[in-house]
């Protein structure tokens, strides 16, 4: 299954060509609002509330987001998304440039990010599968985890440099623009058309009807449970504890916080390259496990490098172990979906982003008490013995085959 086969489908090209820009925007932001936020209060507590605050609407909307998808039109939708992404980025830039900014209006942008953010991901997640034939759909869903993680490995660097040059002001602008062409983008692509619930039933009972089959379904349950544990603490790791390792812990400024975002963006795109050929791969439970457990210890590295040129390629590492382990875990999730269900089954993927938020503030308060090393050495052996549980407790985890689901 080549990487080529998903990308000569002209709708899936252009929606992939779009999450490109979109999670470069994105990390643009990313990069922003964490060093707008730390400088801005000077409290790494503080930025972990900013960035947490986004867990609420999407642990709440997720179930909702996957009914829409269900329902409704999914292009049309997320374009909705895309609009509001951009509408929120040209006002938070037009408050830094009147040198009015307040902590609440970074708060603000967390939440509406939050919530278009929770419709976007299943959205696409969903739409991916209208555009393929199912037979690449494997690949398709790395190559769509990939537009994200490729995005990584220079945005930042990027969004670094034009802190200096353009400012915070500057960069979100520039990440609204992004937003609103890719809305425009979506325009042009031409989803297969596709059977919808019957009308007779309600968006309750269809929401009843995703939780139900969540709940009782064994894969899913643990697919699940083995998901939401990085996302709740491993990767909460980056946002709130590099731009502290930038300022305080390598003495640096916002090009060394680029560079380190850069890293985890090249680690990511090596670990979604490889993902892209997992539909070789028959053991994906496997290789959602190794990549976990590379994600756990290249975070303790870090906790333990004396300088940033010794953690640079732990931070490469920890990218990759994070992006595989997600895209062997969503490709499960969505191979086992029935079709009419996936918009639901996929909402479940769209809650773990929440959990970072919600990891986001437990790592910022236990960075006040800990310190920054402290707390990145507790999180990173806590994850590991979290993958060492699941690899000893679930052989059904150990055991799950992608032939299982074709």
């Amino acid at each position: 299954m080549s990487t080529k086969s998903a990308l000569s489908h002209r709708n899936f090209r252009i929606l992939w060509l779009g999450s490109v820009f979109g999670s470069i925007a994105h990390w643009v932001q990313q990069v922003s609002l964490g060093w707008v936020g730390y400088q801005l209060t000077g409290s790494v507590a503080m930025l972990g509330f900013i960035l947490g605050a986004r867990a609420l609407p999407m642990l709440l909307l997720a179930p909702i987001s996957g009914v829409a998808a269900d329902r409704y039109d999914r292009k049309r939708l997320l374009g909705a998304t895309q609009l509001a992404n951009a509408l929120a980025g040209f006002l938070l830039a037009g408050v830094i440039a009147a040198d009015a900014l307040h902590v609440w209006h970074l708060f603000l942008l967390t939440v509406i990010n939050g919530i278009s953010g929770v419709f976007e991901r299943n959205l696409r997640q969903a739409l991916v599968l209208d555009l393929v034939p199912r037979e690449i759909a494997v690949n398709a869903v790395a190559l769509n985890n990939m537009s994200s993680s490729g995005a990584r490995v220079f945005a930042p660097a990027i969004a670094g440099g034009l802190l200096l040059v353009i400012g915070a002001s500057g960069n979100f602008l520039l990440q609204s623009i992004a937003y609103l062409g890719v809305a425009i983008s979506l325009l042009f692509v031409h989803p297969k058309r596709r059977d919808r619930p019957a009308v007779s039933a309600s968006a309750w009972a269809s929401l009843k009807e995703g939780i139900t089959f969540s709940v009782r379904n064994p894969t899913i349950r643990i697919l699940v449970a083995s998901g939401f544990v990085p996302f709740l603490i491993l990767i909460p790791a980056w946002g709130t504890l590099l731009p502290v390792y930038a300022t305080d812990i390598f003495n640096s400024g916002p090009q060394s916080l680029g560079i380190l975002y850069s890293a985890v963006g090249l680690g990511g795109f090596l670990g979604g390259v490889m993902g892209a050929y997992i539909g070789r791969v028959d053991r994906l439970g496997l290789v959602s496990l190794g990549a976990f457990a590379v994600f756990a210890l290249s975070l303790l590295a870090i906790g333990l490098s004396p300088s940033i040129y010794i953690a640079l390629p732990f931070v490469v590492l920890a990218g990759a172990g994070e992006i595989l382990n997600i895209v062997a875990n969503q490709t499960l999730m969505q191979m086992v979906a029935p079709e009419a269900m996936r918009g639901r089954i996929t909402s479940l993927i769209a809650v773990f982003p929440a959990f970072i938020s919600l990891g986001s503030i437990g790592i910022g308060t236990g960075a006040e008490l800990l310190g920054t090393r402290g707390v990145t050495i507790t999180i990173a052996v806590a994850g590991g013995l979290a993958c060492a549980a699941f690899w000893i407790l679930s052989p059904r985890l150990r055991g799950l085959r992608l032939s299982h689901y074709r």
